[in-house]
């Protein structure tokens, strides 16, 4: 899929002329009829076979030459639903939304939760979403940080070697991102999602966004030992 990068103006520089980028112009280009469709179908995305049924296959050919600074391939779509009931799982939806990865987008295919909460996964939604072999990636808003996984693929959780987070937080309070940490974790959340369509998504990825600045660090967590990790051979205390 090719598109025109949405961040560049598309304007009228002259009546027989369009200019594509305005503070640094990427191309210009004929104002005839042929190059306004195919600037009108890069714009919203088109395969590359549509463009040269449209255009022929040579004037696509050239189009597309001319315009290859501007070209912004759009990432595959990750199918996903947010829950939560913090506000940040609002923002967060409506991010991927308007991002394109969208729950059902591609038939057939189970969406990656995202469930949003304060301070850590509740043990019930983390059994649930274990016991359901469903794919997750948890984001968690604490004072400290906006913690983004550990990503868990479809069928590859197990309750027994998830770590439990034992320190004591006011479950009664509801951490609010900052500003910089809550843009930060929407570009983490996405970068991670478009690693995922592109299967580059390691199990167990997350990271963290400090409140503070918004730096961001590779989340690093020991799992426990449990059966189905036991090297053959080994048993394991029931």
């Amino acid at each position: 899929m090719l598109r025109l990068d949405p961040h560049l103006a598309v304007f009228r520089s002259a009546p027989d002329r369009v200019t594509v980028g305005g503070q640094q112009p990427v191309a210009e280009l004929p104002a005839d009829d042929a190059t306004l469709r195919g600037l009108a179908l890069l714009t919203r995305g088109v395969v590359r076979r549509e463009l040269e049924h449209v255009l022929g296959d040579e004037p696509a050919a050239a189009l597309l030459e001319a315009l290859a600074p501007a070209l912004d391939p759009l990432p595959p779509a990750v199918p996903t639903l947010v829950r939560g009931r913090i506000p940040f799982a609002l923002e967060l939806h409506r991010a991927l939304d308007r991002a394109g990865h969208r729950a059902g987008h591609s038939a057939g295919d189970d969406p990656l939760v995202l469930p949003v909460s304060p301070w850590r996964l509740p043990h019930r939604e983390r059994d649930r979403l274990v016991e359901s072999g469903t794919a997750h990636l948890p984001v968690t808003v604490g004072d400290a940080w906006v913690q983004i996984g550990p990503f868990v693929p479809a069928g590859a959780g197990c309750v027994e070697c998830a770590v439990d987070d034992a320190v004591l937080v006011p479950a009664h309070l509801a951490p609010v991102p900052s500003a910089i940490a809550a843009a930060q974790a929407v570009a983490t959340v996405l970068g991670a999602l478009r690693r995922l369509g592109d299967d580059e998504l390691p199990a167990g990825w997350g990271a963290r966004v400090r409140q503070r600045d918004g730096a961001v660090s590779a989340l690093r967590r020991a799992r426990r030992a449990c059966r189905h990790r036991s090297p053959r051979g080994i048993a394991t205390a029931a």
